[in-house]
């Protein structure tokens, strides 16, 4: 993770059931941030309404008892550094991509070789 301050959601994916949404969408409030409710009453994402959005991690680690397994925030910042916090069995984690060059004489077909056989590794795009 960088020390950058200009962070920007690029992607997310995020699941909080209604029965839980009355304290997630406390915590979510409390750090600033707007809730998004679908018909049903479950949390299906939240944006940041300032003018500065921060790494909030201690925000996305509160929320974690709640989130959805898979459910993730993919960050970045303005120098192009990428990162996402995960979520599985209640625990909440920050990974970071792994990004290979191939040479320009590699197979065609080098990132499909590469994704079978690391695909049990891999979180779906």
């Amino acid at each position: 993770m960088s020390s950058s301050s200009d962070f920007f959601l690029r992607d997310s994916s995020i699941f909080i059931e209604q029965r839980h949404a009355a304290i997630a969408s406390q915590l979510i409030a409390d750090a600033e941030y707007e809730s998004v409710i679908d018909a049903q009453g479950n949390i299906t994402s939240f944006y940041f309404d300032g003018s500065d959005m921060g790494d909030d991690e201690a925000l996305y680690r509160s929320l974690a008892p709640y989130m959805r397994d898979g459910s993730f925030l993919e960050i970045c910042n303005e120098m192009g550094n990428i990162w996402r916090w995960t979520y599985h069995d209640g625990v909440c984690a920050s990974i970071d991509p792994i990004m290979h060059w191939p040479k320009p004489d590699a197979p065609r077909d080098l990132y499909r070789q590469i994704h079978t056989a690391f695909e049990q590794h891999l979180m779906t795009e």
